[in-house]
């Protein structure tokens, strides 16, 4: 080869190297920028939807640190973890635990995530969505009661990834998660979507792997009611877990009981899914088309991922499936696996190709938008309100409420003031005049032998359609007030 071809060679490589590296450095740099911002939305959306909640003075009304004695939770939901746990969740401050609930909570769905896409930064939008949904914005004030809970969802998410043994997990789970908050014990399948990727599958042996999945998935749920029940029977000698009445629960005795609660609970599975689709879409027509093309992108992988649709599913109506035998109300606070499982299955795609993933992260900075705006409206409202209240009972009294053995409260506020939703539930007001400063609170909206000595010494005149709060009097140690007219 003569000199002047090889210089040329040299010259030929040289430019295809540098091409190369500029095409590379070019990329990352895409990537980088890309990542970026994707994880700042899903940061923005966290902040301002939860920053509110830390400055909360109120948060929610059964938290422990509001009662010295939590065996009614225990007879009525068989919380025996937390009853356990009582004395120890009461010495941490409810700010400190609304912090960590939320970081905790987060990392246990960007966990899930991580399950759903190969992009980390794909799983802290996905993450940061599921956390601003109305279910885990309405349960974050009970955050000293949640937190154990989330921590040990944290835990078996590790035990789950780095053992793979769904057997434990789901057995384990269940013992545990039934003692504390029963419905998240129902994402546990979530911590396993990888083994149901086509790369770990053969043609068709997935029906023995789900079938496997479902009978210990039931199985733990069985482990857990059983542990409920022997706690409650032994801490405190009652047989049974009996529902408080608010939750108005109709257990079935026979077949014509049974076929009534799945009625009530299928109506309630669409009412509780048109709700959380209202909130994340707005009703919009746009967002709808959206997901319809994204849904028309996806459909090739779909064949491919049917075994995680079954999952996800299945996930989404557990819940619901569970409530039957007693079919008590079902509070949006306790549907997050539905809330989990309608964003997976329209919003997230699974294999992700550039216009799939584009507009899968449009859809859920959009939804995850809506649902931040209804979060922070639902903590503001939650905070103003309560706060209100607390302000009018500092007002009403005349001495620091901490010099008062207890404060009682007569009447009950007309219905037409938004503040009488909180001022006559009892279960609130625990709440506020503990936060007030008071060691405890008296119910006189009922009768009871405590309220007739006060209302006997003060003169109390007590009823309905009150429009305000006073001071009465101060009767052994005991502030009263009335709302009454």
């Amino acid at each position: 080869m003569d000199t002047v071809s090889r210089i040329a060679m040299d010259t030929s490589k040289n430019n295809s190297h540098h091409v190369s590296h500029s095409h590379w450095v070019k990329s990352l740099s895409t990537w980088k920028l890309d990542s970026a911002l994707v994880i700042a939305i899903a940061m923005i959306l966290v902040v301002f939807a939860y920053y509110l909640l830390f400055s909360f003075q109120v948060y929610g009304y059964d938290e422990p640190h509001y009662y010295l004695d939590w065996t009614f939770k225990l007879k009525e939901e068989g919380r025996w973890i937390n009853f356990l746990l009582h004395d120890f969740l009461r010495t941490s401050p409810l700010t400190g635990d609304a912090v960590l609930f939320v970081i905790v909570a987060w990392v246990v769905l960007y966990r899930i995530g991580l399950n759903m896409t190969t992009r980390r930064a794909d799983a802290c939008l996905i993450a940061s969505v599921l956390l601003v949904a109305a279910p885990f914005a309405d349960l974050s004030p009970w955050a000293a009661s949640s937190l154990p809970t989330m921590v040990t969802l944290l835990g078996l998410s590790l035990l789950a990834s780095r053992y793979g043994n769904y057997r434990l997990v789901y057995l384990l789970g269940g013992g545990l998660l039934f003692g504390m908050l029963q419905n998240y014990y129902f994402i546990l399948p979530l911590f396993f979507l990888r083994d149901f990727s086509p790369n770990k599958l053969e043609p068709r042996p997935y029906a023995a792997r789900l079938l496997s999945h479902g009978m210990y998935w039931i199985a733990g749920s069985i482990v857990g009611l059983i542990c409920s029940v022997a706690a409650v029977y032994f801490l405190t000698g009652q047989l049974g877990i009996v529902p408080a009445p608010w939750r108005h629960a109709m257990p079935a005795h026979n077949l014509h009981d049974v076929i009534r609660n799945i009625h009530y609970v299928g109506a309630n599975l669409k009412e509780q899914k048109r709700f959380l689709v209202g909130i994340a879409t707005k009703q919009s027509a746009v967002f709808g088309v959206l997901v319809a093309i994204l849904a028309v992108l996806r459909v090739p992988a779909w064949r491919h991922e049917i075994p995680r649709l079954l999952v996800i599913s299945a996930v989404g109506l557990s819940f619901f499936a569970f409530s039957v035998p007693l079919a008590p109300i079902i509070q949006t606070r306790s549907v997050i696996t539905l809330s989990i499982a309608l964003t997976l299955i329209a919003l997230v795609p699974y294999e992700q190709r550039f216009l799939a993933r584009v507009l899968s992260i449009v859809l859920l900075t959009w939804a995850g938008w809506n649902m931040m705006v209804y979060a922070h409206t639902s903590f503001e409202r939650q905070k103003n309100g309560n706060e209100f209240v607390l302000r009018g009972i500092e007002n009403a009294l005349p001495h620091a409420p901490y010099g008062y053995q207890a404060v009682a409260i007569f009447g009950e506020m007309d219905s037409k003031f938004p503040e009488s939703r909180i001022l006559n539930s009892p279960p609130q007001m625990v709440a506020i005049v503990q936060a007030v400063g008071a060691p405890s609170y008296i119910n006189c909206m009922t009768k009871s032998d405590v309220c007739d000595v006060l209302s006997e010494r003060l003169n109390v005149k007590s009823g309905s359609g009150g429009e305000g709060i006073r001071y009465v009097g101060t009767a052994n140690d005991i502030a009263v007030l009335n709302i009454g007219p």
